[in-house]
């Protein structure tokens, strides 16, 4: 005898599982990055805002699967959980006070990349390079450098 043939009414554990199965499918989605409908305008704003709040969560929202760090403390290629480890550490030590845009363009493949100035509060000031690709309709940071 099944497990299933012992329980008094399947027929209310079979829609309790019906009405289940919508959420199940989102939890395997968590992590990922979903296509959105933002501009690249958009997206390096609430990518500026996360550097300069020192979210490390909400920048590695941002992040591909993969990530080009240079950061004082590290330089690689990190996946993204790794990336937003790393990110956490880096903003533990240099507390961003402000990121100023200094130049933003699109190269002639399609890339944005983003030139600043991060400073943080202990005075300290850090050169930062942003590379975005656009990967399935959703522009991905690509490549990080504060140096």
């Amino acid at each position: 005898m099944t497990f299933v043939a012992m329980l008094p009414n399947r027929n209310l554990l079979f829609f309790f599982l019906l009405w289940l199965y919508p959420f199940l499918g989102n939890a395997q989605e968590i992590g990922q990055v979903e296509p959105e409908d933002n501009t690249a305008e958009e997206v390096v704003r609430a990518i500026v805002s996360a550097i300069e709040d020192g979210s490390s969560r909400r920048i590695a929202h941002h992040f591909g699967s993969n990530v080009d760090l240079y950061l004082p403390r590290a330089e690689g290629t990190f996946s993204r959980s790794q990336s937003e480890i790393i990110f956490k550490d880096f903003f533990a030590h240099c507390k961003p006070k402000s990121f100023m845009i200094s130049y933003q363009g699109t190269s002639m493949d399609g890339t944005l990349f983003v030139i600043g100035m991060l400073s943080t509060e202990s005075g300290q000031s850090y050169r930062g390079y942003l590379l975005l690709k656009n990967v399935a309709g959703s522009l991905v940071l690509q490549r990080i450098r504060f140096d």
